[in-house]
């Protein structure tokens, strides 16, 4: 399975674009990633986490709280900044894991991924994972913030180590790669 020729800078491009390439990146990923080594089982793994992560958030009351806040003019925590903060692996990940990714403009400047039951996104940008605002500080006990913890780490340490090893089979096979200043 051949790759695109050229993969432009995947962490400037528009949003419409990074989704485009990480569409076009899909077939070899399946393929030749996904398929070798360890890309099953970490998906499986991340899958796994994503999961637990979903119902502790749901069981915190979360999802609702972060798609009201967003609903607002300027959308909040999820605004169209962090929407552009997703980046083509990221897409690829939410991709490879089942997820419909629909762009749709945020309600006043709100992040495209954010739906009315939360996000949309099955992988999310470390901010969203690791960035509470003051609703949430008053929402969660210390009970609550344990619990969000121990579900936040493990899905930024498998998603991470994912990250990596697709961006490290993309350099190997000659795909331009270009993130935070290094090729």
């Amino acid at each position: 399975m051949s790759l695109p020729s050229r993969l432009a800078r995947l962490d400037e491009a528009p949003l419409a674009d990074k989704l485009r390439q990480a569409e076009a990146l899909l077939p070899w990923a399946r393929a030749e990633w996904a398929a070798a080594g360890s890309g099953l089982a970490g998906l499986a793994e991340l899958a796994d986490h994503l999961t637990a992560l979903a119902q502790v958030m749901t069981d915190l009351g979360l999802p609702g709280l972060c798609a009201a806040c967003g609903s607002r003019p300027g959308g909040g925590c999820c605004s169209a900044e962090m929407g552009e903060a997703a980046d083509v692996i990221l897409l690829l990940l939410n991709r490879l894991l089942g997820a419909e990714i629909r762009l749709a403009p945020g309600a006043d400047g709100g992040c495209p991924f954010l739906a009315a039951g939360g996000c949309r996104l099955l992988v999310k940008p470390v901010f969203c994972l690791g960035y509470n605002c003051g609703a949430i500080h008053a929402r969660l006990a210390p009970t609550g913030w344990a619990r969000l913890d121990q579900a936040t780490g493990p899905v930024q340490s498998c998603q991470y180590r994912l990250e990596q090893e697709i961006l490290g089979c993309l350099r190997s096979a000659g795909a331009f790669v270009k993130l935070g200043g290094s090729t």
